[in-house]
C-alpha cells in the first residue's frame, strides 16, 4: 500500500504512459519494445505493462482497469477524443517512484515479452496470449487522499457573540480573495452536461466522473469538489468540464434542456459551485426594409414633386371657377399620391 498524498487527487482518472527510452532510464535491466501505461484514479494505480505493437489497443486496455469507458478518462500525452492533462515535474516524479515500488514489474514485462514474441513466430493473437496472463494479475491500490470520516474538519473562524447565520451562509474568510465568479455556457448532449468557460479554441477539456457531482437539494445547481478536475490555471481561465448524463435527474436535463442555459459558477478552494441562469435563446432575424438605390429615390422625389404640384394647381383653379367639389377631390387625390410615392 503506498501514499501519493493529495498532489495527484487534482487530476482524477488518467492514464500515463512511460516509454521503452523513459523506462530503461529508471530500470537498467527493462527489456526492449516494452512500455508502460499507468491507470491512475482517485483509489489505485493499475501499470499495464504492452509492446511496443499493441500501441493501438492500450487505451482499450486502460479502458478496462479503470472501469471507464475511452473518452471518460484523462491522458498525460496528447491523443485525438482524449481529455489532456498536464503533470507538473513533481507529479510525474511521483509516478515514477510508484512505477519503481510495483512489485514484480520488471518479470512481468519480460514475461509479456516473450509471450508477445511467441504468438508472432506461430502466427497467433498477441492478446490472446498475453491478456490471461495480465488479468491474473492483481492491481495495486492506495489512499491518495483521507477519506470525509478520517479528515479533521476545517477550522471555522468565529461568530461574533450572539449572531448566528442561515445554512450556507458564514463570515468572510482570508482565502475567500482568491474566489472567481465566472460566467459559464451549460449545454447538454446525448451522454454528457458540458459546462464551459472562455474562448472555445482555447478550452481545456476535463471529463468528471459521475460520483464527483453533487446537485443542489432543490436540482437549481450543482458541486464539484476540486479533485474532480484538473488545475483550471490562475490567469485567462478557459475549460470545458464534461459531466455524465447520469449523474443527473430527468428534471435537471430537461431544464438545460437542447438550447442550453447559462450559468454562474463560482470556483473557490473547495471546488466550483454551478447555479443555472437563463435558458439560451435563439437570435432574433434582422428584417431589413427595401431600399431603392439614392439615384433612384432621387429621381422618384423629383417625379412625385411635380405630379402633386399639378394636382394642386388643378386644385386651386377648380376653386377659382366655383367647382368646391372639384377641389376637395383634387386635393385628397393629390394628397393621396404623395402618401403612396
Amino acid at each position: 500500500m503506498s501514499n501519493t498524498g493529495t498532489s495527484m487527487v487534482r487530476l482524477g482518472a488518467f492514464v500515463h504512459l512511460i516509454d521503452e527510452l523513459e523506462m530503461k532510464g529508471l530500470v537498467g535491466e527493462w527489456p526492449a519494445s516494452m512500455n508502460v501505461a499507468l491507470c491512475v484514479s482517485r483509489e489505485s494505480c493499475t501499470p499495464v505493462v504492452f509492446h511496443s505493437g499493441e500501441a493501438e489497443e492500450v487505451l482499450d486496455r486502460v479502458s478496462e482497469r479503470l472501469g471507464l469507458p475511452v473518452g471518460a478518462f484523462a491522458a498525460t500525452h496528447r491523443v485525438e477524443g482524449i481529455p489532456y492533462r498536464s503533470l507538473l515535474f513533481s507529479e510525474e516524479q511521483e509516478l515514477h517512484r510508484l512505477t519503481l515500488e510495483s512489485p514484480g514489474l520488471v518479470e512481468q514485462a519480460r514475461d509479456h515479452a516473450i509471450n508477445f514474441a511467441f504468438a508472432q513466430e506461430e502466427g497467433l493473437d498477441p492478446g490472446l496470449v498475453t491478456r490471461p496472463a495480465e488479468r491474473s494479475t492483481e492491481p495495486r491500490s492506495w489512499t491518495l487522499a483521507p477519506s470525509a470520516e478520517d479528515r479533521p474538519p476545517a477550522p471555522q473562524p468565529a461568530a461574533e457573540p450572539g449572531r448566528s447565520f442561515p445554512e450556507g451562509y458564514r463570515l468572510l474568510r482570508e482565502e475567500d480573495h482568491g474566489a472567481l465568479l465566472l460566467d459559464v455556457s451549460i449545454a447538454c448532449s446525448e451522454d454528457w452536461v458540458s459546462l464551459s468557460c472562455g474562448p472555445e479554441e482555447e478550452q481545456a477539456i476535463h471529463a468528471v466522473e459521475a460520483d464527483s457531482v453533487a446537485l443542489r437539494k432543490d436540482f437549481g445547481g450543482l458541486f464539484l469538489p476540486h479533485d474532480a478536475y484538473a488545475d483550471l490555471g490562475d490567469d485567462d481561465i478557459a475549460f470545458r468540464l464534461l459531466l455524465p448524463c447520469e449523474a443527473f435527474p430527468d428534471c435537471m436535463l430537461d431544464r438545460i434542456g437542447a438550447a442550453g442555459r447559462s450559468g454562474v459558477a463560482t470556483v473557490t478552494r473547495d471546488g466550483i459551485f454551478v447555479s443555472f441562469g437563463e435558458a439560451v435563446s435563439a437570435p432574433k432575424p434582422v428584417i431589413r426594409r427595401w431600399r431603392l438605390p439614392v439615384a433612384q429615390r432621387a429621381a422618384a422625389l423629383v417625379a412625385t414633386s411635380f405630379v402633386f404640384s399639378a394636382l394642386l394647381g388643378a386644385a386651386l383653379q377648380a376653386g377659382l371657377d366655383g367647382r368646391p367639389a372639384e377641389v376637395v377631390s383634387a386635393l385628397d387625390g393629390a394628397v393621396a399620391q404623395h402618401v403612396a410615392d
